[in-house]
C-alpha cells in the first residue's frame, strides 16, 4: 500500500500524485504511471471513497492485478514453448531435420503466438479502468 496526494477527480478517477521512493525503481506499476513535467508519478485510481483533491491517500491494487498480470507475461508464454515442444515431438512429419529442430522451432513459434495473446489481453486490461483504488483516506 502506497500513500499519494489527490491531484484531481474526474468523476469516479482520481488522479494520484504519489510519493517517490526505492520502490518505485521495482514497482509493477511503473509502466502505468504516468510522470509529469517535474519527474513526478500520477496514477489514476477509483475513488470508490470519494477523497477530494488536496487530501492524502492510501492506495492499492484492485483484485491482485500485479499477479494476474505476472502470471499471463510468465505464464502464458511458457505453457507455448512447453505445448510446441509436445505437440512437434508427438506429430512431426518426416522433413528431414533433425527432430530437435523441428520441436525447438515449434516451441518458439508457439511461445510467440501466446506472447501476442498476452500482449492483447495485457493491453485489454490498461484500457478497462483503473487499476489501483483508494483504500483510506489518511
Amino acid at each position: 500500500m502506497e500513500r499519494g496526494r489527490v491531484q484531481s477527480v474526474e468523476g469516479e478517477i482520481a488522479w494520484v500524485q504519489m510519493q517517490g521512493s526505492d520502490a518505485c525503481h521495482s514497482c509493477g506499476a511503473k509502466t502505468i504511471c504516468r510522470t509529469d513535467g517535474e519527474g513526478q508519478r500520477n496514477l489514476a485510481v477509483y475513488n470508490g471513497l470519494g477523497a477530494l483533491p488536496g487530501q492524502w491517500v492510501e492506495v492499492a491494487e484492485r483484485g491482485h492485478i500485479t499477479l494476474k498480470l505476472a502470471g499471463m507475461q510468465f505464464g502464458l508464454p511458457l505453457l507455448g514453448l512447453l505445448a510446441g515442444i509436445g505437440l512437434a515431438a508427438l506429430w512431426m512429419p518426416p522433413l528431414g531435420l533433425p527432430p530437435e529442430l523441428v520441436q525447438g522451432l515449434c516451441g518458439i513459434l508457439t511461445m510467440l503466438a501466446s506472447g501476442g495473446i498476452t500482449y492483447a489481453w495485457a493491453q485489454r486490461v490498461a484500457r478497462s479502468g483503473p487499476l489501483f483504488e483508494v483504500l483510506n483516506l489518511a
